[in-house]
């Protein structure tokens, strides 16, 4: 974000540097103003990419909900959310879990509230047996602004199943 800013400041300085008449002084301070205020309002929707989104686990009786936290105007791709054991092997979960309903936003499905993604314990003891393990999220989110997050992931560390219960 603070590269886009930087970035839009010296476009700025560059335009303004180049209006020498008369007429371009005038367009020079028009255009000030408007960058101004284009720059003020718009800059503050953007933030950063864990205020965007807020992955979270928590435990349940049989399960492990993995919660996103979306931020207001973000929106997660569906076809990025992925979930994963990491350890003690590497296998795709996300194809056995429910999946949250998505909307077409510009022609791509994306979810666009807070959600979770519940991972039963049955699943997990079936994959990997009882032993620890890490569970990942792998994610892309964008805001409704036109500025997307690079792709994302958390993994989150746990113990046996037997011995979260």
């Amino acid at each position: 974000i603070l590269t886009i800013k930087l970035e839009y400041t010296n476009i700025l300085i560059r335009m303004l540097i180049s209006f020498k008449t008369k007429q371009g002084i005038i367009m020079k301070k028009l255009f000030l103003l408007l960058s101004i205020v284009i720059y003020s309002f718009g800059a503050k929707d953007f933030v950063s990419p864990d205020v965007a989104i807020k992955p979270s686990a928590e435990i349940k009786q049989n399960s492990i909900d993995i919660k996103l936290s979306l931020y207001k105007h973000i929106y997660v791709y569906d076809k990025k959310l992925k979930v994963l054991i990491t350890k003690p092997k590497k296998i795709d979960l996300t194809n056995y879990i429910a999946k949250p309903a998505t909307e077409n936003f510009k022609g791509d499905q994306v979810i666009v509230k807070d959600f979770s993604l519940n991972v039963p314990f049955t699943l997990i003891k079936e994959k990997i047996g009882n032993v620890p393990f890490n569970l990942e999220i792998q994610y892309q989110g964008c805001t409704k602004l036109g500025l997307c997050y690079a792709p994302t992931s958390k993994t989150f560390k746990f113990p046996k199943i037997d011995n979260i219960k």
